[in-house]
């Protein structure tokens, strides 16, 4: 959650040993750094030469307490500070760089190597034939019988339009299929057709204008499929290659590498400047395999690695902590921790490092078995390229890494859900956020040959779980995950991370899935990052099951920074406000079949509506069967507040209570006052042409009849399966169903059920 890198570990536990330590620097000129570490007054370690802000020492630190300081070359940068590392600490140092690198090999690096491929070609005959031969049919005979791909032509004004923005980088993914799968089929079958067509791919690659439309600053994703496309042909096809041939394709593979790493290190700078989701990606997706295919050729690509390596080491990641949370939510998990993890794959294949043994990566499969479960539609928070489809296959085969690579407690769980995935994933590879990023039928491959003893899938236990994020400030209640028909899924948000970067106005809000369909959605379709319904309704706490106060949300705007901004850190602006609309999980808890949950989203409002004191919101789901949701808020103003919740089908309107019943599944809604219901099919400030043909969704928004300074709203929220609703109703504090009823008491803070 913060703009810039930041003092750690002063004053912290550390969870890993060694501690990281990082800090914000100066200037450029001031390294080299120095950091002196004590125990009881003396010093216990130094660590010397350190040419960036960020270090991960290669040796185990003894438990215990410790202060440290920081030394630059003309002097202390700061006061000493504490620390100490945890006796249950991850052991994860990180080799020197002196031989860091002793176990890279010839030419092929990135994946498989020399010793690999007889073993490669073996399995392709036997065990893994079926698999192979489903690539050669997804992956390769297309290619083979296709043209070149060519190079994209510019934005017409060289505006950027999104439909030909995608189609640009889409053609650069094309192009990637074609070298990178081509090579690995020749390698593994010696095909002559496959070495010609991807040869001459890459050669045309190599040959595309570098200032041309598929430069980094033009179109980053077509640059990054450009670059990776570059540095597997120059890999894998390099015995094969004239060194004429070889020069033209290094020159190219340098250059692009070249600009991209200046672009992070020297520009937007994700060593100080923390929050930039696509240059973090494109350490992983891009610098490895440009930096591994390189390596020793150019000394160029060993400063890459380690400062990718020393980066994942230390700093990775900025968007959750050890809980394994994303606070971006889970479809930027699939594409940020998919190619990670795919990269930190061919980093331990090629030097034998272990990124898996930290914390969040141990951890970080649970937040998608918990936040993108493959039965439910319209779920999670932020933006989301699937939103309204199943999750995407991809999260589950790299939920089956993490749980080969990190050995995780739960990795049977995680291999469940690849299968979940796969099967549920059939007929949806041709989709954009799937075809545009990844062919399944190599990543099978890419799987089995790297991490040949995976677990067995184990399901997950169908009974009430409740897992909590801290660090991101998600809550998820699970009951049946494993029936589709019976599988409630319920999530809570209040975010320490605000409105940043892919993040919404949504604290204090949730959303439902519950008996195979969805209830209280997560409204809105993703166009784009910057169309209107993305600006003006997705972004916003209207489109939300959250409160508004009179027709006024929590602050969530955007504006497009300047490219000096970005690169000088003046747009630190726009992330502070975007920022400051933060909430936070203040109760989590599970005791007597109740649990119970608490969120402040007072500083949300602050910015958009500064009259706003007090806004928490508690939820209590009682007898696993209903929400018991109580609203309270404090302002400096009288004014109403606006209950909002959004389906996919209409809701039927009473008196103080709104019903939407779906195909398999209904939602009643009942408020403990008098309030104006109304509905809508309209995403209010989006542009209609952007939705033009898809299914229509409703937004209720029940207000209250009083304007008042001091709120306190109770709803019940009730999902039940089609044909066994049960009678429920609301009378002040009290709830009945059937012959049951339950009193709503305060104490301290908190509400229970008795």
């Amino acid at each position: 959650m913060h703009y810039f890198v930041y003092d750690r570990p002063a004053g912290t536990v550390s969870t890993e040993n060694p501690a990281r330590f990082t800090w914000m620097p100066k200037s450029r000129e001031e390294a080299p750094y120095r950091i002196e570490v004590r125990r009881n007054g003396e010093m216990a370690y130094c660590f010397e030469n350190i040419d960036r802000n960020f270090y991960t020492p290669d040796c185990l630190m003894e438990p215990g307490e410790y202060t440290y300081c920081v030394y630059a070359r003309n002097g202390l940068l700061g006061p000493e500070k504490s620390f100490s590392i945890a006796s249950d600490a991850a052991h994860t140092p990180l080799a020197a760089r002196e031989h860091r690198y002793d176990r890279i090999g010839s030419h092929p690096r990135i994946w498989l190597n020399q010793n690999d491929l007889p073993r490669a070609k073996a399995a392709i005959q036997n065990e893994l034939k079926n698999e192979w031969q489903a690539f050669v049919q997804s992956g390769v005979d297309n290619w083979l019988a296709a043209p070149l791909i060519a190079e994209p032509r510019r934005y017409p004004n060289d505006v950027r339009v999104i439909p030909l923005w995608r189609k640009m980088y889409t053609d650069c993914q094309e192009a990637l299929y074609t070298v990178k799968h081509l090579a690995v089929a020749y390698r593994l079958t010696g095909d002559p057709a496959c070495l010609a067509k991807a040869r001459a791919q890459l050669l045309a690659l190599a040959d595309w204008d570098l200032n041309g439309p598929t430069r980094r600053s033009y179109n980053d994703e077509a640059a990054f499929r450009v670059t990776t496309a570059l540095a597997w042909g120059y890999d894998w096809l390099y015995e094969e290659l004239t060194e004429t041939e070889r020069v033209a394709v290094r020159h190219a593979l340098l250059e692009r590498g070249r600009e991209l790493y200046h672009l992070v290190h020297d520009g937007i700078s994700i060593h100080t400047k923390l929050l930039d989701s696509h240059g973090v990606r494109s350490l992983s997706m891009t610098l490895v395999p440009a930096a591994l295919a390189l390596f020793g050729e150019a000394p160029e690509a060993e400063e890459w690695l380690n400062y990718t390596i020393e980066y994942f080491f230390t700093l990775f990641t900025p968007w959750g902590g050890d809980d394994g949370g994303w606070a971006e939510g889970p479809t930027y998990w699939q594409s940020g921790v998919s190619f990670f993890t795919e990269a930190i794959s061919l980093v331990w294949k090629a030097t034998g490092l272990d990124v898996f043994a930290r914390p969040f990566f141990q951890n970080t499969g649970n937040f998608i078995l918990n936040t993108y479960c493959q039965d439910t539609r319209f779920m999670a928070f932020g933006d989301m390229s699937d939103l309204g489809d199943y999750p995407g296959m991809k999260a589950g085969f790299t939920m089956r890494i993490l749980g080969a690579a990190a050995r995780n407690q739960n990795a049977p769980q995680y291999a469940w859900y690849c299968e979940q995935a796969k099967e549920r994933g059939k007929g949806t590879e041709g989709m954009f956020y799937n075809y545009g990023w990844w062919n399944f039928n190599f990543d099978e491959l890419f799987f089995r040959l790297l991490y040949p003893e995976a677990p067995a899938p184990e399901a997950p236990s169908d009974e009430l779980t409740v897992t909590q994020f801290p660090h991101i400030g998600w809550v998820t209640i699970h009951k049946d995950m494993t029936d589709e028909n019976r599988h409630l899924a319920f999530y809570f948000k209040s975010s320490p991370y605000g409105a940043v970067s892919h993040s919404h106005g949504d604290q204090n809000a949730f959303v439902l899935h519950a008996f195979g369909e969805p209830l209280a959605i997560q409204s809105g379709y993703y166009i784009g990052y910057w169309s209107s319904m993305h600006l003006n309704w997705r972004r916003q706490t209207k489109s939300k099951n959250a409160i508004t106060v009179g027709g006024v949300g929590q602050f969530a705007n955007l504006r497009k920074n300047t490219k000096d901004e970005e690169m000088n850190g003046s747009a630190r602006t726009q992330y502070e406000n975007l920022i400051r609309s933060r909430g936070c999980i203040e109760a989590c808890e599970q005791t007597n079949g109740l649990v119970y949950l608490r969120g402040d989203a007072t500083e949300a409002f602050r910015q958009s509506l500064p009259s706003v004191q007090s806004n928490k919101r508690h939820v209590l789901f009682v007898d696993e069967t209903f929400f018991v949701i109580v609203d309270e808020l404090e302002l400096a103003e009288s004014d109403v507040i606006d209950f909002r919740l959004h389906a996919l089908s209409p809701f039927t309107i009473g008196q103080n209570e709104a019903k939407m019943q779906g195909e398999k599944a209904g939602m009643r809604v009942l408020f403990d006052q008098d309030m104006h219901i109304t509905q809508s099919d309209v995403f209010d400030g989006a542009d209609p042409a952007e939705t033009e043909g898809l299914p229509a969704q409703y937004h209720l928004c029940a207000t209250t009849s009083r304007r008042t300074k001091h709120h306190r709203l109770v709803s019940v929220l009730y999902p039940y399966a089609a044909g066994e609703e049960k009678s429920l109703t609301l009378n002040g504090d009290t709830l009945c169903m059937n012959s049951r009823s339950w009193k709503l008491i305060k104490e301290n803070e908190k509400y229970t059920i008795l």
